[in-house]
């Protein structure tokens, strides 16, 4: 591997453990649970719907399944990062307000082992609260009014080492070892129009971390000259350990300074079933997946909000030309579609906040090398304006590079 690639890699690594410090959503149901859950999988996988639950990583990092990676050429080292910006349009029957997000959204790294193991490690986003909600009540008793300002930010992040072996002609096993760590953040602030009032502020942060195991499968077969695949992810339930920090501040005065430990939080049982698809001598890609995940089981309780069992599809189609005989660089880019449904794992006031996506991406190779340039776009509906909610638009874009190398090559001289 040169040098030059490995000064790219480490300066990519150093700055993205400052960007995930950013918000990656704007979205106001990220106050309650965990906050907006991100789905798994880098900007090819985003194209497709989010789905890959059944596809072996080959010249790309699939991280939607850690059986994936035993699809790595051998000798081969694959450097994954993607930037991304989100535009969200919040909708309700009387008002609208508009956010933009965006940042350097994951980086990760593949390899093979040996002929039957490969890894992979990396950094990506697990969860990410962002809001500002302002409205005005008058005071009790009196005619001035106040503003109560109720802001949100944090994330949680996954820091992932992934072993998968081949341990059969075509079933590969998979398990991830991460540590899920970060901070979530509310800030309410009582703002008096009179000014013999003092404001009021109350700042919760709460601390989550802990290691966290998830496992998946991925079995190949053949029909003809099409290959299909199937695959399968599990997390069991597991804690987050928990602790918190408030402060309550009246003016100038501190009023509370508490920092309580020793919490947990429940992350419910997964699981992932996905298909897949080789057709066309290798020109033509489908997948689909559905998911399943158990919040219902979780420990956050509110009086407006309930969290329940989610669940989403995924499916993706993606195709390539690649004629080696072609000069023409059109045959070699990828071409990529995708939906994704998700019923959400919130219900508020008794309405679903489901979420709908449709989505597309190209992938543009880079010369002499299979190293690519993934751009996808998604445009999502989720929620409802019915009983006074929100509804959010959002486009988002994710420009993902993949870094193609080969290691451990030995040099020969005629």
């Amino acid at each position: 591997m040169n040098t030059k690639f490995i000064s790219i890699l480490l300066l990519m690594s150093v700055l993205n453990f400052h960007s995930f410090s950013q918000t990656l959503t704007s979205n106001p149901y990220s106050y309650f649970g965990l906050g907006i859950i991100q789905n798994k999988g880098f900007s090819e996988n985003a194209a497709l719907g989010s789905s890959g639950i059944a596809m072996p990583s080959i010249n790309n990092l699939n991280s939607t399944n850690p059986a994936s990676y035993v699809g790595i050429d051998s000798s081969s080292f694959i450097f994954s990062f993607g930037l991304y910006g989100k535009n969200s349009a919040f909708e309700t029957r009387d008002n609208k307000q508009s956010t933009f997000d965006g940042g350097l959204n994951y980086i990760a790294l593949g390899f093979k082992i040996s002929r039957y193991w490969a890894a992979s490690f990396g950094l990506t986003p697990f969860s990410s609260r962002g809001y500002y909600i302002s409205s005005k009540y008058p005071t009790e008793g009196d005619l001035s009014e106040y503003q109560l300002i109720s802001t949100g930010s944090g994330n949680l992040s996954n820091f992932y080492f992934s072993n998968s072996f081949k341990i059969a002609k075509n079933l590969s096993l998979g398990a991830n070892i991460s540590y899920l760590f970060g901070s979530l953040q509310n800030v309410e602030q009582m703002v008096y129009s009179d000014p013999n009032f003092k404001d009021v502020e109350i700042n919760t942060t709460n601390y989550f971390r802990n290691f966290f195991f998830d496992f998946g499968l991925q079995y190949k077969f053949k029909v003809g000259k099409n290959e299909f695949y199937t695959g399968l992810t599990y997390n069991p339930r597991q804690n987050l350990n928990t602790s918190y920090k408030k402060i309550a501040i009246n003016g100038t005065d501190t009023l509370a300074n508490i920092d309580q430990g020793n919490g947990n939080f429940t992350i419910p049982a997964s699981v992932g079933i996905g298909f897949g698809a080789n057709l066309l001598d290798k020109q033509l890609k489908f997948m689909a997946d559905y998911k399943a995940t158990q919040w219902s089981k979780s420990d956050y309780h509110y009086t407006v909000a309930m969290l329940k069992d989610s669940w989403q599809i995924n499916t993706g189609v993606e195709f390539v030309r690649e004629n080696k005989h072609s000069n023409n660089y059109w045959d070699y880019v990828n071409f990529r579609v995708g939906y994704r449904y998700e019923n959400s794992y919130l219900s508020i006031n008794t309405h679903n906040l489901n979420e709908n996506a449709v989505s597309l991406g190209f992938g543009f190779p880079l010369k002499y090398n299979r190293s690519k340039i993934n751009l996808s776009y998604e445009y999502a509906v989720m929620g409802t304006t019915d009983a006074n909610l929100i509804q959010e638009r959002y486009s988002r874009i994710i420009i993902g590079f993949t870094l193609y190398d080969k290691w451990f090559q030995r040099l020969r001289y005629d």
